[in-house]
């Protein structure tokens, strides 16, 4: 099971939408096992308590509309 931290998430984040990281690369720079958490995260499923913070740099509109309707 693999286990994010805040940090780790605000990191994703920035790479996968401001630096226009492959989701490939991420895995490899976090030694993650799986596409799932990261999925989650940039696709505004998990941690929307954090991502809403990065919601300026998104520019999926439908990852945005997810994010601010979640409470």
């Amino acid at each position: 099971t693999t286990v994010l931290d805040e940090d780790t998430v605000c990191v994703i984040l920035i790479l996968y939408y401001k630096y226009k990281f492959k989701i490939s690369k991420i895995l490899d720079i976090f030694n993650l096992p799986s596409r799932s958490p990261i999925n989650g995260v940039i696709k505004g499923k998990t941690w929307t308590n954090i991502t809403k913070k990065y919601v300026s740099i998104i520019d999926n509109q439908e990852v945005v509309d997810r994010i601010l309707k979640k409470k």
